[in-house]
C-alpha cells in the first residue's frame, strides 16, 4: 500500500499499518490518541459505510480494520480503495459531530 496515502485519507496520526499486501487501520479519537467509546459503535458504522460504497474490510479486535487486495490490484485501484474507506470514516465522523435529535418519549 502506498502508506502516506493511507495515513493522509483515514486519519492525521497514524493509525497501526503493516506493509505488504494486507494492511490495517485502526479507528482512534484524534485528539487524544485514545480507543474510540464502545457506545459510539464507530467500526460497524464505518465497515458498514465502505461497503455500501464498494470496499470490503474485515474487523479484527477492536476498531482494527483489515484489508486484504488481490494480488493483480493496480495502484490506481488501490487509491481507489483507500479514499473510499477515508471517505466512509469521515462520513461517519461527521454524523457523530451532529447533534442528535431526541429520543421520543424521553
Amino acid at each position: 500500500f502506498p502508506s502516506t496515502h493511507v495515513k493522509d485519507q483515514v486519519s492525521t496520526k497514524p493509525g497501526q499499518l503493516q506493509r505488504g499486501m494486507a494492511a490495517g487501520v485502526d479507528l482512534f479519537d484524534s485528539a487524544t490518541g485514545s480507543p474510540l467509546p464502545d457506545h459510539l459503535d464507530a467500526a460497524a458504522r464505518v465497515r458498514a459505510e465502505a461497503h455500501r460504497r464498494g470496499v470490503m474490510t474485515r474487523l479484527f479486535d477492536g476498531d482494527m480494520f483489515g484489508f486484504a487486495p488481490p494480488f493483480v490490484i493496480t495502484e490506481s485501484e488501490i487509491d481507489e480503495m483507500v479514499d473510499i474507506f477515508g471517505s466512509a470514516v469521515r462520513a461517519v465522523r461527521e454524523n457523530n459531530d451532529r447533534p442528535q435529535p431526541p429520543n421520543e418519549g424521553s
